[in-house]
């Protein structure tokens, strides 16, 4: 992974403190531009609290256009070139590394459930925190190279439209329900380059038909 976790401690206000250590030299350069950008551009622990919340919540309008300004001053194509399922999806650990070892929430990738594996989720703790689910899929090399910037577009919303689908398709959420856990966020993220679109789907099973 982009990120390991040594040791975690709970704070008395219910916080998490996480010891990371960053496992290589070129994982290491990447967070360390990813960082000097945030504070480039005045991001910092306020802005990080509001970006996470808006994932935790629910509010993917926001952390889409957060995500992508992230993507769009801190990111180079470089780094998504080679292994870019790899990085989109060490990307998204390293963004919610906090979370780990936190009372509301677990952080699970790559496991098996359902009738296969899906690729990051963040289960609640309790029954009514929203939980996520996450399946990244990439556009095909080649696949978008002759189109125009729309139609480029359009194949990045089918793509993830895909993953979106793959997610109920699968059953990826199965261990989240046999946790008895009702409230879900499912979110599929087709990505080319530094290009990426997210579309999503909440469900709450608590809630009467």
């Amino acid at each position: 992974g982009y990120l390991t976790a040594l040791n975690h401690q709970i704070t008395f206000r219910g916080d998490s403190l996480c010891h990371l250590t960053i496992p290589n030299k070129e994982v290491s350069f990447l967070f360390q531009r990813i960082i000097e950008g945030w504070f480039a551009k005045d991001y910092g622990l306020k802005w990080y609290n509001e970006f996470l919340n808006s994932l935790l919540t629910g509010n993917i309008e926001k952390f889409s256009s957060e995500l992508k300004e992230l993507m769009d001053h801190t990111v180079s194509v470089h780094d998504t070139s080679r292994s870019p399922e790899t990085f989109y999806h060490g990307l998204m650990i390293g963004l919610t590394a906090s979370l780990h070892g936190s009372p509301l929430y677990e952080i699970r990738s790559n496991r098996e459930s359902g009738s296969g594996r899906y690729d990051y989720a963040i289960i609640a703790r309790e029954e009514q925190t929203l939980s996520i689910l996450m399946e990244f899929k990439r556009v095909q090399e080649g696949q978008d190279k002759t189109f125009s910037p729309l139609e480029r577009e359009d194949l990045l919303k089918q793509t993830a439209e895909e993953a979106l689908t793959q997610i109920s398709q699968k059953a990826y959420y199965a261990e989240i329900k046999q946790r008895g856990l009702t409230r879900l966020l499912k979110i599929g993220l087709a990505f080319s380059g530094k290009k990426f679109c997210l579309v999503y789907e909440n469900t709450d099973s608590s809630e009467p038909a």
